[in-house]
């Protein structure tokens, strides 16, 4: 049963369906936003009506940006340890989860041959399949080095101690990832003027800020996303928030 809106439907009569085959139906549904569907048919009882779940896909800028945190945030861990290891562990599952990616610290859903139960995967680690083969490791580098941060760590520890998601979005402690690109964080930096935006996380209009500067906005930006949904670029090369005027 379709809407009116509906047209350019493939084949959608199918008179006999067996067991664990699969129907599928394509159209065109117009440029207002479909109702739910659903699919009428009759079976051995009588008359019945199914209504499937609607699920609503994930942009690949979406997907680029989630396997890029995943990736900047196994790179973390690895040089990690203790809690904040063990915090960016857990923030590369649930991405890893959430946009169905094999990482390190996930896996597939594994179906054993001879049976029908699954052996489902939520942490890589938790999977026990029989006869698992060890896998050789090369050996830890031995080359000493040394790391100087081109940040202040006092200043990257209070962002991050206001804004904790901010870490997932960090490479190399100087650019943040975002949808529309990579920008400089900025810390050391002070920016004169003010451009105007139209909307604040607090609902107003404002001006254009890099994040350091803004401190009275970091309270609204709870998520990432709202962090995207005020997001603005200063000089074309840093990333700024749309901040409140006062």
């Amino acid at each position: 049963k379709y809407e009116p809106s509906t047209t350019s439907l493939t084949n959608s009569n199918f008179p006999i369906h067996f067991g664990g085959s699969e129907i599928v139906i394509a159209g065109f549904c117009g440029t207002e936003a479909p109702p739910l569907p659903v699919v009428h048919g009759v079976g051995t009882q009588g008359s019945i009506s199914l209504e499937p779940t609607v699920t609503s896909s994930v942009s690949n800028t979406e997907r680029l940006w989630a396997y890029l945190s995943i990736k900047q945030l196994l790179e973390k861990e690895g040089a990690s340890d203790g809690v904040y290891g063990a915090n960016l562990k857990q923030q590369a599952l649930d991405l890893a989860l959430k946009y169905n990616f094999v990482t390190p610290v996930s896996s597939l859903v594994v179906v054993k041959p001879n049976g029908t139960e699954e052996v489902g995967a939520n942490e890589g680690d938790r999977i026990d399949i029989d006869k698992l083969e060890p896998t050789t490791l090369p050996p830890p580098r031995t080359t000493p080095f040394c790391f100087i941060p081109t940040v202040p760590t006092d200043e990257l520890d209070t962002i991050l101690g206001s804004l904790p998601w901010l870490g997932i979005l960090l490479e190399d402690n100087q650019f943040v990832v975002t949808p529309k690109g990579n920008f400089k964080l900025g810390l050391n930096e002070t920016i004169s003027g003010m451009t105007p935006c139209p909307k604040t996380p607090l609902g107003q209009e404002g001006y254009c800020a890099l994040l350091h500067e803004c401190p009275h906005a970091h309270s609204a930006l709870e998520t990432s996303l709202n962090f995207f949904d005020h997001f603005c670029i200063l000089k074309n090369e840093f990333a700024g928030v749309c901040c409140p005027l006062s």
